[in-house]
């Protein structure tokens, strides 16, 4: 009896504490937009659903572009600048709708930024569940600690960014497809075509892994996920497929985000063209190699494949956004959480110096203003070679100094 009523205070006081971090947090985010500049790309999604269902027109037409623009610019959008048309098609579109119906338009942020924060917070975690890594308790609040304050996530957390939201959904139905929950992972596919422009070789790389071991209850709940969110979409906004299309080309069009053939064609303008071709001609073939490589292996080689194609997407021709590099993140944790959990005391060290360094790098690259292009090509240079040397050192037959070492902790 005792044992049961201090497991129910104890149950009790988290759930206490827990509500009163998140009003913590909502009411810091609160008093942030209130003074500060912030959700840029929150009014992108906010602006076209308070469109649609406060005043009745399409979100993708141009008097809900038009408000969008106004929202972020105070007019409307010119040569130069990013036209912030909505690019999310309208049956996932659907499951951010809700926001609409919140009339106070920085209550609103404060949420939204709050799920970021969450988002943020929860994805180093969902990184370690899915590379099957359980680090020690300092380890892990650095790694949360440093992950939250790199420039991608705050940037993502102050522009109100969809980003870290859909990256989570995907390493999560990486962690549904190793519990064996198939339909959870199928329908936590579906929600991470939201940004298919960036983290679509992610999502492909998943199919082609569920195909090759043919988890069909995975394709399942992903379709029947899709047909349930397009019906829905169908019945209310059957114009939405073309609108949709002339919305995000609207966005390509603009050339506002540079991309990484762009920074080394003006970089190099004797090579750059050729030198480019050759970089995403490279990328696309150490991608499909890998990619074959992990089709019939463990989940764990499966997020490793994952980890290295996110450090790829950088040379492959795409607009660069800042909050778009947390794709990196997964090749970064994975990697050096995977060296502390094999040295042990060699490995703790190396990674938290590791850590420490690539966080500081990255600072300083952000307040000189070179975070774009410089910190991009080598951050993710880095992490490529960083999940390539941990590959090659696990499966030395040999024992190097860091494995004598551990063995005798």
């Amino acid at each position: 009896m005792v044992s049961y009523r201090r497991s129910l205070a104890t149950f009790i006081f988290l759930v206490l504490f827990g509500l009163a971090t998140l009003g913590g947090l909502l009411w810091a985010n609160l008093l942030y937009v209130q003074h500060f500049p912030a959700g840029r790309q929150f009014e992108q999604v906010y602006q076209p659903a308070r469109a649609y269902l406060v005043d009745g027109f399409s979100p993708f037409t141009r008097q809900s572009l038009t408000r969008t623009q106004v929202a972020v610019y105070g007019r409307e959008a010119t040569d130069g600048d990013y036209p912030f048309g909505l690019d999310i098609p309208f049956p996932l579109f659907a499951v951010i709708l809700p926001f609409g119906l919140i009339g106070e338009k920085d209550l609103a942020l404060a949420v939204w930024m709050l799920l970021v924060e969450l988002a943020v917070l929860a994805l180093p975690l969902a990184i370690l569940r899915a590379a099957e890594l359980a680090p020690r308790w300092p380890a892990f609040l650095l790694l949360v600690l440093l992950s939250t304050l790199w420039p991608p996530s705050l940037s993502a957390i102050v522009s109100g960014s969809i980003f870290p939201l859909v990256l989570l959904s995907l390493v999560c139905a990486v962690i549904a497809l190793q519990r064996g929950s198939d339909e959870l992972a199928g329908m936590l596919l579906a929600l991470s075509m939201m940004r298919l422009e960036w983290l679509g070789p992610l999502f492909a790389l998943v199919v082609f892994w569920v195909i090759s071991q043919k988890r069909w209850r995975v394709l399942a709940g992903w379709g029947m996920t899709m047909i349930l969110l397009n019906i829905l979409a169908f019945i209310f906004l059957p114009s939405w497929p073309l609108e949709f299309i002339r919305s995000t080309l609207l966005n390509l069009r603009s050339g506002f985000f540079p991309n990484t053939f762009e920074i080394i064609e003006s970089s190099l303008r004797g090579i750059g063209q050729r030198l480019a071709q050759l970089l995403l001609l490279g990328a696309v073939l150490l991608a499909g190699w890998e990619w074959v490589d992990a089709r019939y292996k463990h989940p764990r080689l499966l997020f490793w494949a994952f980890g290295l194609t996110g450090a790829i997407l950088p040379f492959t021709g795409l607009p660069i956004a800042k909050n778009s590099l947390l794709v990196l993140l997964p090749g970064l944790v994975f990697g050096a959480m995977l060296v502390a959990e094999r040295w042990r005391g060699p490995g703790v060290f190396f990674s938290t110096l590791f850590g420490l360094g690539f966080f500081a790098w990255s600072w300083w690259q952000e307040i000189s203003g070179t975070f774009i292009p410089n910190a991009v090509f080598l951050s993710a240079l880095l992490t490529i070679l960083l999940l390539y040397w941990i590959r090659w050192w696990i499966n030395q037959p040999r024992k190097f100094w860091a494995d004598l070492v551990a063995g005798e902790q």
